[in-house]
């Protein structure tokens, strides 16, 4: 994670007033996930903790059940969240947002106020995104509880429910990131491929295997000294440094999204690196390759086919007939539509 510092003043026990408990208050009864509507009593501390368990005040929501939150899962490993995080839990929709779009992030601040909403920060993933639980999942009987909050404070409808609950209808696992339109930001580590989930009219599974790799030149590269945190979790075959195949030539990891673009009278989608999460690291001493090294704020860049010209955006053409340009075809013609 690369954003995780703030103060408390105050634990989630049930606060009145700055630093003052109301006995008797179950922990984490919230009443609220409308960040206008915010009490003291709404604020929870989240820090180190596993597991969460939430439920609202009100009786009428699916019998008073609770639901059960967590940070970050690497691998098998459960990731408690981050010390020092707590706040509010609150429900967030862009303005310019898609149809399905919206879920709960978690806004760490300084103090127990409602007032402080606006000086805090979304709680982020290790990713470099904010965490959250997006519509789709709070769709799922597991988050009956949440829905019907929504519901009761207008900020989602029935509709929106209905349409979440057909397009992922039975399955076991709803993915905690999902794109409904170009702009959104998502993750990306430049040591493996880009695999997303795109809702347009259906849903649609992503992975563009090759945007982060180079050719291996015969005789391969000369690797670097792991010397970088990270470095020994990346995989070099050397049969591929030998073979002429594709091999990741940086690691590191950023938050990144996809911009429009019109070439040659052909919609096309580039990679912007909005920010670096993990420093960006030469996997090997000598290498010139296509792919040229990420640059936060910049473009993602590659040389042209057979190196001669200048570098030029990475693309991909929408005109394409693959799983890859139908999925984003959908994230384009979904932003015509907002």
């Amino acid at each position: 994670m690369v954003r995780y510092s703030g103060s408390v003043a105050t634990s989630t026990m049930n606060t009145t007033a700055r630093g003052r408990r109301l006995p008797g208050r179950p922990q984490n009864l919230i009443s609220t996930l409308n960040p206008k509507s915010l009490q003291t009593a709404d604020y929870m501390d989240l820090s180190s903790r596993k597991c969460v368990w939430t439920r609202f005040k009100h009786k009428s929501n699916s019998d008073g059940s609770r639901s059960i939150f967590r940070y970050f899962h690497e691998g098998r490993h459960l990731v408690p969240f981050p010390g020092k995080c707590a706040g509010f839990l609150y429900y967030h929709r862009d303005s310019h947002a898609a149809p399905l779009e919206g879920g709960l992030r978690f806004r760490c601040t300084p103090d127990n106020l409602p007032t402080s909403f606006s000086s805090g920060y979304d709680l982020l993933w290790p990713t470099g995104v904010p965490w959250q639980v997006i519509v789709p999942q709070l769709a799922r009987p597991t988050y009956q509880q949440f829905s019907d909050q929504l519901l009761r404070e207008n900020l989602a409808s029935q509709t929106q429910i209905s349409q979440c609950r057909e397009l992922f209808g039975a399955a076991k696992v709803v993915p905690s990131l999902i794109l409904f339109r170009l702009g959104q930001e998502f993750p990306v580590n430049f040591a493996s491929p880009v695999a997303l989930t795109i809702v347009g009219e259906k849903r649609h599974t992503v992975v563009i295997t090759d945007i982060f790799t180079a050719y291996a030149p015969p005789g391969g590269f000369s690797r670097s000294a792991p010397a970088t945190p990270g470095f020994q979790n990346l995989e070099l075959d050397e049969r591929q440094l030998r073979e002429r195949r594709r091999v990741y030539p940086f690691i590191g990891s950023a938050v990144a999204r996809f911009e429009p673009s019109m070439v040659d009278g052909r919609r096309v989608l580039h990679m912007r690196i909005l920010r670096l999460v993990r420093p960006v690291v030469s996997a090997f001493l000598n290498y010139k390759g296509r792919l040229l090294e990420p640059q936060e704020g910049e473009l993602l860049t590659v040389s042209p086919r057979g190196g001669r010209g200048a570098p030029e955006p990475w693309k991909c053409d929408l005109s394409r007939r693959n799983n890859t340009a139908a999925g984003l075809r959908a994230l384009w013609d979904v932003s015509q539509t907002l």
